[in-house]
This record gives C-alpha cells, sequence and structure tokens, in this order.
C-alpha cells in the first residue's frame, strides 16, 4: 500500500515526465543513414520514403502515388533522417560512376545476392543483409537491397527502390 501511495505522487509523475522530456528531447539521436559507408566524391541524391511532407531549403519532395519521396543532398541526409518521424525505406543515387565503382558495388554484394534481373542497359540485384532489419519478398524470398547499374549511375534502395533507376 505503501509503494502505491509514491507512483501517485505529483513529485513522482513529474519526475518521471522530466526523464521522458529529457530524453526525447535533449539527448542527440543516433539514427543514421543506410548507406553511411558509401563514400563517393561524385554526385550522391540520398532519398527517404515516407509519408510526411518535408518543407525545407535544399529538398526536394515528389509523390510516387506509394510514399513520398524526400530528396536530398548525401552531407544532409542524416540531418534529415533524424528530423522525420517514419520512413518506410532509402536510396542513393550515384551518377557519373566509372567502372571501379561499379567493381566495389559488384565485391560488395557477392555474399548477398539473391536474384538478379538483366536488361538492356542495367542490371538489377535484389540482396538480403542479416544487419539490415526491414525486407520484403520478392519471387518467395527475403530482399532488403535493391541494386540498379546503368552505365553511368547505380541506384541503391533499402529494402527497394521506389523511385526512379
Amino acid at each position: 500500500m505503501g509503494n502505491n501511495h509514491i507512483v501517485k505522487s505529483p513529485f513522482f509523475m513529474f519526475c518521471i515526465l522530466c526523464v521522458v522530456a529529457i530524453s526525447v528531447v535533449v539527448l542527440p539521436t543516433n539514427s543514421k543513414i543506410v548507406f553511411e559507408d558509401i563514400y563517393y566524391s561524385k554526385n550522391i541524391t540520398y532519398c527517404f520514403y515516407t509519408n510526411e511532407n518535408y518543407a525545407k531549403n535544399g529538398v526536394q519532395v515528389t509523390d510516387n502515388g506509394i510514399s513520398k519521396m524526400i530528396f536530398c543532398d548525401y552531407k544532409d541526409a542524416n540531418k534529415i533522417k533524424n528530423s522525420l518521424n517514419s520512413i518506410y525505406g532509402e536510396s542513393i543515387c550515384i551518377k557519373n560512376v566509372d567502372k571501379k565503382d561499379i567493381s566495389n558495388i559488384y565485391k560488395k554484394i557477392k555474399n548477398t545476392k539473391v536474384l538478379q534481373e538483366n536488361f538492356e542497359n542495367m542490371q538489377v540485384f535484389y540482396c538480403y543483409d542479416t544487419k539490415l532489419s526491414k525486407f520484403v519478398i520478392v519471387d518467395g524470398k527475403k530482399i532488403n537491397t535493391q541494386i540498379a547499374v546503368c552505365s553511368d549511375s547505380i541506384t541503391i534502395g533499402y529494402p527497394i527502390i521506389l523511385g526512379e533507376y
């Protein structure tokens, strides 16, 4: 009976509210972008798939009918991700790639490739990486990374690419 009195105490409730407020507002978020380990010196566009409207300078928002796509520079991606509440997926598009860039992508996906499609001007790889939590089912298999390799660009999506490639 004595313990219930402490829980109902206005001071105790105020202390809990303060701890929650400090945790949410003051402590920094450590939610990093999925493609953080890709460092290229070329033109990279990062994209988030969400249902949120996001109106900031330097950010383009497109509605593809499935979700809103927020496009930004790679250098701004972590900041934008931490300001969004719900993200369905992420993608990057690397323009002006060369053979070395493509070779590096092939090395990275070597052990995770599940399916592959070949088109006239593009190869699309469907991969599954156990370190990534989200996935979709494609052709009865778990997929959480889709990679479209063209002659001059690479688009990588998590769990899949929802935009153009």
